[in-house]
């Protein structure tokens, strides 16, 4: 419904679309909030909003929604890609854990389905 513009399967309104605008766009309060988040060193073009965060990595633009021990949900709209990774990381929100998310599996996959589309 994220991807769908608030939408579920059969067309219905779910979500409203002035709350998905918003959490696309950002505002001053989430991009002070984000400023100070620790993945902000490792994707600087975003903002945090309602427990969701949106970045920039590596040329997409991606709304996450992350747990503390790794359980992430990352969504492109560009592609309606979903990419969802189970936790398991003993150590809360480690550096470690931000960087394989954030640096190295989250980027593969919007990329890897760009060159997928394009074919």
């Amino acid at each position: 419904m994220l991807l769908d513009a608030g939408k579920h399967h059969l067309g219905e309104q779910v979500v409203p679309e002035a709350f998905l605008d918003a959490l696309w766009e950002g505002n001053d309060r989430g991009l002070a909030a984000r400023s100070v988040g620790k993945d902000a060193m490792l994707a600087p073009n975003g903002w945090y909003t309602d427990q969701i965060r949106v970045l920039e990595i590596g040329g997409h633009r991606l709304m996450s929604l992350v747990d503390i021990h790794g359980q992430t949900l990352m969504m492109a709209p560009e592609s309606c890609t979903v990419i969802a990774i189970n936790g398991g990381d003993l150590q809360a929100e480690t550096e470690q854990m931000n960087a394989r998310l954030f640096l190295r599996v989250v980027p593969a996959v919007p990329d890897a389905t760009a060159e997928k589309q394009a074919m």
